[in-house]
């Protein structure tokens, strides 16, 4: 009776196993699908709240299952396809310290890309700025420079003005006392003239011996000068009263000096 029995149990037991063998591939498809549907739907609360501010509440995020065949299962989507990987998850702050996404950055970056042209046109703007005060410094400066060099020209021109009259009347001062000493001399020489021409009368109006005696206490040089100006009638006859060497040497000396 009892081997009927433990005969009978097995017969009901043998299918279990075969059941639980052909449900668990559906229950371990069930488990992962809704391993995968959480995770998706924790991926899309959590940029929805990065989208919009606010940080979601535990409380509403579903508990993630911790069965290592539905982790295994999580990787296996990015494994499908290496080349579309999910977007960063990476959080920012903006200047007024607000958490933002990726996509808030994103979203504001032409904003930066704009304010760099602008600052960019502020720092030429000033440069250009500076180049013009500079050139209007040049500009003035120069027109300085041309102002005094219109000034000295000026000024150089009456300093020759001046040079030139001072000249002028120097040369006319100094024509001034050159005719003057040229009348002088010409005065003088006519002066001399007539007194040789009177000298010259005299001795010949005078005796030969008295001529003789007075040009016996003359210089040579003066006795010469008489007698040139004298006719060489008149010298003759009064070298002739002069004693001989003294005749000698006078004589010698009207021929070798000019």
């Amino acid at each position: 009776m009892r081997t009927a029995d433990r005969h009978l149990n097995r017969q009901a037991a043998a299918p279990r196993p075969a059941l639980f063998a052909s449900i668990r591939p559906i229950v371990v498809g069930s488990l992962v699908s809704m391993a995968v549907l959480s995770s998706w739907g924790i991926e899309y609360l959590v940029q929805a709240s990065s989208n919009t501010g606010p940080s979601v509440p535990s409380s509403l995020t579903p508990p993630a299952l911790p069965s290592a065949p539905a982790q295994a299962r999580r990787a296996k989507p990015a494994e499908v396809d290496p080349l579309a990987p999910p977007p960063e998850r990476v959080r920012a702050t903006d200047a007024s310290g607000t958490v933002m996404s990726k996509g808030d950055e994103s979203s504001q970056a032409p904003g930066a890309a704009l304010d760099a042209p602008r600052e960019v046109l502020a720092m030429l703007d000033l440069r250009k700025q500076d180049l013009d005060k500079r050139e209007e410094s040049v500009k003035q400066a120069e027109e300085r420079l041309l102002m005094l060099k219109s000034e000295l020209e000026r000024i150089l021109t009456k300093i020759e003005a001046a040079d030139k009259r001072k000249k002028d009347v120097k040369d006319k001062v100094e024509k001034t006392v050159a005719d003057q000493q040229v009348k002088k001399e010409q005065q003088a020489a006519e002066t001399r003239n007539q007194h040789q021409a009177q000298l010259a009368k005299m001795f010949e109006t005078m005796g030969a011996e008295d001529a003789a005696a007075r040009l016996e206490k003359m210089p040579d040089r003066k006795a010469i000068e008489l007698l040139r100006l004298l006719k060489g009638k008149t010298a003759g006859s009064i070298l002739a009263a002069v004693r001989p060497e003294r005749a000698a040497r006078l004589t010698e000396k009207l021929l070798t000096t000019p």
